[in-house]
């Protein structure tokens, strides 16, 4: 309703206009600025205002729009990071764009605006949210709000939807048939039902409950983001348009992607796959399978990877010859006792923690500037590379028989990687740094590893039972980035752990010179 009041002039008695109320003192001071208003008096003329098209009033301070409503020829309107907590634009009913993001809105009514194309009430309080009668609308952010049901029966127009963490547990897309980005991650959604909406292109649905999502009839997917669910499959048969897949944090058991052939990047970690077929997605550039069970990766055919994490498998060879782009590599927490990465001159990061590596020659690597060898078995490691200057990670501790390492120049190594200054730089209290430590590194009798200790149950709840033929030995447990989280000696042939305290997740567990992997549930 208008808050308008006439003024009047006693003398002679002359109708000089309407007026507007403007109560809130930022707001009236940007329609100065505007040049709508001369002073601050908590009032405008209504003509001034009434034929405006566009009203830009983000990061103002503004905590009330009272007044809006006389704006009727507003088509625009941006009130973005405000205090604004109640927004009534039942008036203005030539709006198409609405951008009230990032206020503390309760209350925002667009019932009046059949219109509006854009809104974007994002970072919010909204618990309701009505847009039945906003049949033009093709853009939707209703992200960070508390909405707990959103009814989009009639908005078949539109294309991009924003949801994420509200507090959906249903959402109805059945006539939104125009629908091309779907963003409902992080809400409390049991079901998906994608199977009328054909024109989809991206879809995260991330960090739900769904476990099960069939992508048959979505054809034009090119990027799928359904992590954090409890999916304990996915056929991407029908997606042959698929570049980017996120699926980690699930329950699969497997992953066909033979159809996916313009697939570049893959994260499936932490499910339990134990075999990953990929040759034939040639274009792949990053790969995340860390934390499932893989005991063989063939990675031949994927000439074009520039990043891979496949730590925390059951890996105990890596042949990485055919991929000499590599500039990220993390294969940390697995059965390695041998990594050859002489041809990989682009390489940046390096994370090999936790395996049985014995010899590391990185001579060749001098963009290097990223090394955790941890927790191995080396006697030997070159990092004589001609870019120790540039080094800001050297972790080369619990190798209790490296002796030397090989650089660039002693003097820099030992005045600058110091354990007590920068926890940036860790080795053993024996390992010294030379220029010449007389060894190739190099590994001429490769030997696969022999388990010989009993662990169970695995995964575990409460306590697993160690069984032991050799004792007593040391017993260190290590989390997913290579940290400590336990360690003892075990004493005798039989020894109990309790897992009960741990966070759930996969650990290496050491045992003497022998290690695997630990899935506490």
């Amino acid at each position: 309703m208008k808050k308008t009041v006439s003024l009047i002039l006693l003398l002679p008695q002359i109708l000089v206009g309407q007026i507007t109320l403007i109560p809130d003192v930022a707001f009236e001071a940007l329609l100065i600025n505007y040049g709508l208003d001369t002073i601050q008096d908590g009032q405008v003329y209504t003509d001034n205002i009434n034929d405006i098209p566009f009203l830009f009033l983000d990061f103002s301070g503004i905590s009330s729009l009272s007044g809006i409503e006389d704006f009727e020829s507003l088509s625009f309107l941006s009130c973005a990071h405000n205090s604004i907590t109640y927004l009534d634009l039942s008036n203005n009913t030539s709006l198409t764009w609405l951008d009230c993001y990032n206020n503390q809105l309760t209350y925002l009514n667009v019932s009046n605006n059949p219109n509006l194309i854009f809104v974007d009430c994002a970072k919010n309080q909204i618990k309701n949210l009505l847009i039945n009668n906003n049949t033009a609308l093709t853009h939707l952010n209703c992200q960070f709000n508390k909405l707990k049901q959103l009814n989009l029966t009639n908005n078949t127009a539109l294309s991009h939807l924003n949801c994420y963490e509200n507090q959906l547990d249903n959402l109805n897309l059945n006539t939104t048939t125009a629908l091309t980005h779907l963003n409902c991650y992080e809400n409390q959604l049991n079901n998906l039902d994608l199977n009328n909406n054909a024109q989809l292109i991206s879809l995260y649905c991330n960090n739900n409950n769904i476990s099960n999502l069939d992508l048959s009839n979505n054809t034009d997917l090119y990027e799928i983001g359904c992590h954090s669910n409890n999916l304990t499959s996915l056929n991407l048969n029908n997606n042959p348009s698929l570049t980017h897949l996120i699926c980690h944090s699930n329950e699969l058991t497997s992953l066909d992607l033979i159809n996916n052939l313009e697939l570049k990047w893959l994260n499936c970690h932490f499910n339990s796959i134990n075999n990953l077929n990929l040759n034939h997605n040639i274009n792949l550039t990053g790969l995340n399978c860390s934390g499932n069970e893989i005991s063989s990766l063939n990675l031949n055919s994927n000439n074009q990877l520039i990043s891979l994490d496949c730590g925390v498998n059951n890996l105990i060879n890596l042949d990485l010859s055919n991929n000499l782009s590599l500039e990220y590599l993390k294969c940390g927490v697995n059965q390695l006792n041998y990594l050859n990465l002489s041809n990989h001159s682009s390489l940046k990061e390096l994370y090999c923690y936790s395996n049985l590596i014995t010899d590391l020659d990185l001579s060749n690597n001098n963009l290097l500037h990223k090394l955790d060898c941890s927790y191995n078995q080396l006697n030997c490691l070159n990092v004589k590379n001609g870019n120790n200057q540039n080094i800001d990670l050297l972790l080369t501790d619990y190798n209790p028989n490296l002796y030397c390492i090989e650089v660039d120049n002693q003097t820099f190594s030992s005045n600058t990687w110091i354990t007590t200054i920068n926890y940036h730089f860790n080795t053993d209290i024996n390992t010294s740094f030379n220029n010449n430590c007389n060894n190739t590194c190099t590994n001429t009798n490769i030997t696969e590893t022999t388990f010989t200790n009993k662990i169970y149950p695995n995964p575990a709840n409460d306590y697993t039972q160690i069984e032991i033929s050799h004792y007593p030995a040391p017993l260190c447990l290590l989390d997913m980035n290579g940290k400590i989280v336990y360690e003892d000696v075990i004493q005798q042939s039989s020894y109990q752990l309790n897992v009960s305290t741990f966070e759930k997740g996969i650990y290496l567990i050491r045992i003497g010179n022998e290690c695997n992997k630990l899935v506490v549930k």
